[in-house]
């Protein structure tokens, strides 16, 4: 038996997306460069996570991260939206753009 084959790829896509469900969505995105099959998975994640301090407590840069990716976001349903500020965003934040 190889032990080098890639079994990941052998799962089905309702599968990839639920274990990637539970991912915060900048770890998600880098998926997309694993094969073309993954380059638009992320896209149908039915649960999101998004967490400021992944990015370095830059909010402009966390903002535009989260608006491209709802933007993209093509999922029939949504099962899950957790977007993670905390207290050392100093900036106006309007979540109801988001939700």
């Amino acid at each position: 038996m190889d032990d080098h084959r890639d079994r990941i790829s052998l799962l089905p896509d309702d599968f990839l997306l639920q274990i990637l469900s539970w991912l915060p969505m900048k770890d998600v995105m880098v998926t997309s460069s694993l094969s073309k099959r993954w380059r638009f998975l992320w896209t149908l994640v039915p649960r999101l996570s998004f967490d400021l301090s992944l990015h370095g407590n830059t909010y402009p840069k966390f903002k535009t991260f989260v608006d491209r990716s709802l933007l993209l976001h093509k999922a029939p349903t949504l099962e899950g939206l957790d977007i993670k500020i905390g207290s050392v965003c100093n900036a106006d934040v309007d979540i109801g753009v988001w939700v």
